[in-house]
């Protein structure tokens, strides 16, 4: 169970930082943004 909802947010992640790189570029993508749109603290991401 715990492994479904790890692949599931890596999955969320993964996909809004792809946006995030597509509408801001390498440069100006910001890690709170990310965590903003899967909506999770930013430390998780690391």
């Amino acid at each position: 169970m715990a492994q479904v909802l790890k692949d599931e947010i890596r999955e969320r992640i993964h996909a809004a930082a792809l946006e995030e790189f597509y509408a801001w570029g390498y440069k100006l993508a910001a890690m709170r943004n990310i965590a903003a749109t899967v909506q999770i603290p930013t430390g998780l991401i690391y």
